[in-house]
């Protein structure tokens, strides 16, 4: 299971979003927002830094892409994002160790896409073991 992977199943564990789910009820999609639902989450995998020489360490980089039908909606999902994953530290998921994950800001606006839903962005340092 990829480190997205974990992060989605995290997020679905603790009532953020759904994943895997079915057709109708994800909201949780990884690579690549689909044009619906409306309200959606998306995550994406950044290079981040080199992992470790002489550790089992790696340092990929997390994107979360957050989009819903108003501002508000956003914001918040985007928020709740923030507030589930920012200063995780030394825990398990998915049987893979993650020392840390911390946010590289605050939730922002990203942009109005073609049919006026907002969606919000934010980044993550992760920090993953064996």
């Amino acid at each position: 299971m990829s480190f997205l992977e974990d992060i989605a199943v995290q997020l679905n564990s603790i009532g953020v979003g759904v994943y895997p789910g079915t057709s109708s009820t994800r909201t949780i999609w990884i690579g690549e927002m689909p044009d619906a639902p409306d309200l959606c989450i998306c995550l994406y995998a950044r290079p981040g830094r080199a992992k470790a020489l002489y550790c089992d360490l790696q340092y990929p980089e997390l994107h979360v892409e957050v989009r819903a039908a108003t501002y508000a909606a956003a914001q918040a999902k985007a928020e709740a994002i923030d507030s589930a994953l920012h200063a995780q530290h030394d825990i398990a998921l998915s049987g893979h160790q993650y020392l840390t994950i911390q946010a590289r800001g605050v939730p922002c606006k990203l942009e109005v896409d073609g049919r006026g839903r907002t969606i919000f962005y934010q980044n993550f340092e992760v920090v993953k073991g064996a």
